[in-house]
């Protein structure tokens, strides 16, 4: 036993943590995808010095940190980091960074909640783009930003044909992406018809999202399960004494394991996007 080890201690694992760290590391992905790796060095500077004040696994915002002390963590002038981060704090990216001014002296802090709704709308809009092609993404980015349109202004603003846009509304509203709804002309009950508006549901749209990645894990963890049960079987025979043709067998299923591994991992960490933050 070590010197200074208390064997009454119990360890158990911080899954807290876990998230936070996942959430760090998404919110530098997106800053670099927005403004680049400077961006994000401070960016993380920021990260470091906040993180030990947060106390939930889902921290809104940090608190504000003084524009010196990131400055000296990220290893740059103070003029070089508030330019950064001012444009973070600008309408333009979102204002996934908010400055706080206390007379002569400047802080700033992270808006976490905003930078994981970013996270998650890129992410399904990448969904989108899968499913639908570019011009269905092209329509429910106009429907997310426009709130509500009619057949025919979609068409237009997304420079298609209104044939093209309207099998392309429809598929997207079978599969629970969009809605549609009827806005009575009159208050008269027996009037014709109503104007039909189309409208983005991202909730709706997490919702599938969320159920279709748990059944593509459910086939995922299936199938790789068939998988190693074929590799035990091979598995029993001494490897010295396999021919050519079971060598290459068992290295095609081997890499049929690590392919599926890894799908089952990528879903995982997007399920968590969707699920825990």
């Amino acid at each position: 036993m070590e010197p200074g080890l208390d064997r009454s201690a119990v360890w158990k694992i911080n899954p807290d943590q876990f998230h936070r760290d996942l959430r760090h590391d998404r919110c530098t992905d997106l800053v670099t995808e927005l403004l680049g790796p400077k961006a994000c060095g401070i960016l993380k500077a920021l990260i470091s010095l906040a993180a030990p004040s947060e106390k939930t696994k889902n921290e809104g915002k940090t608190e504000p940190i003084l524009l010196a002390r990131i400055a000296s963590a990220a290893g740059a002038s103070q003029t070089e980091v508030s330019s950064y981060l001012d444009v973070m704090a600008g309408a333009t990216y979102y204002k996934i960074v908010e400055k706080v001014i206390n007379g002569a002296q400047r802080s700033y802090k992270i808006n976490y909640a905003k930078m994981m709704q970013i996270r998650k709308q890129k992410q399904l809009e990448g969904i989108v783009q899968e499913k639908f092609g570019v011009n269905g993404v092209r329509i429910f980015r106009l429907l997310h930003e426009k709130k509500r349109l009619e057949e025919k202004p979609v068409a237009e603003l997304s420079m298609l044909e209104v044939k093209q846009a309207r099998v392309l509304l429809f598929k997207m509203f079978k599969a629970g992406y969009i809605q549609l709804q009827e806005i009575p002309k009159s208050q008269d009950k027996m009037a014709a018809q109503g104007v039909f508006l189309w409208s983005n549901d991202n909730e709706g749209a997490f919702r599938q999202v969320i159920s279709e990645m748990y059944k593509a894990m459910m086939n995922l963890s299936m199938r790789l399960k068939q998988e190693l049960r074929a590799i035990e079987e091979q598995g029993q025979t001494n490897i010295d004494n396999m021919t050519e043709e079971a060598q290459r067998k068992l290295d095609v299923q081997s890499g049929k394991i690590e392919r599926l591994e890894h799908s089952i991992l990528y879903l995982d960490e997007n399920l968590m996007l969707f699920v825990d933050h």
